[in-house]
């Protein structure tokens, strides 16, 4: 299985980067890429399949990533996408404003390429499980009716 990611950040250095360390093996596709907050949003927009772990710098000219991350809440369509921080700093109150954003993880730059790997793997990983438990409850729900 291809995992379909979108990278958002301002640096193409680190855009460049980021797509090569997680297509390396093969498992995971980046189907999209923005270099600001409203890029973003538009690329998101257009996409005719959602990715399934988006990758948000904070940082950014116009939009920073936490504007960013109360616009794709707000969207029904895209309000369910697991995003993955990518901050520049390792703050405590970054992380926390992060986390209760709705954010699944927090990855601060310079990050370690393993470390990454394995945040973005387990994300995956967990959005599988929330979207089998939701299949079941509404299975389960459909059998009562």
């Amino acid at each position: 299985m291809c995992v379909k990611v979108m990278i958002t950040d301002d640096h193409t250095m680190m855009r460049e980067g980021i797509r090569h360390l997680l297509e390396f093996d093969g498992s995971v596709k980046v189907i999209a890429e923005a270099k600001d907050g409203n890029e973003c949003l538009e690329v998101l927009r257009s996409l005719k399949e959602l990715p399934e772990v988006l990758l948000l710098d904070i940082n950014m000219p116009d939009m920073d990533g936490f504007a960013v991350m109360e616009k794709i809440r707000a969207r029904e369509e895209t309000a369910s996408i697991p995003v993955i921080f990518l901050p520049a700093d390792n703050l405590a109150e970054t992380e926390i404003k992060c986390f209760r954003m709705g954010a699944m993880d927090f990855v601060a730059k310079p990050f370690v390429p393993d470390i990454l790997l394995s945040r973005v793997a387990k994300t995956i990983e967990l959005d599988q499980y929330r979207h089998n438990l939701e299949k079941m409850v509404k299975e389960q729900a459909d059998k009562l009716t």
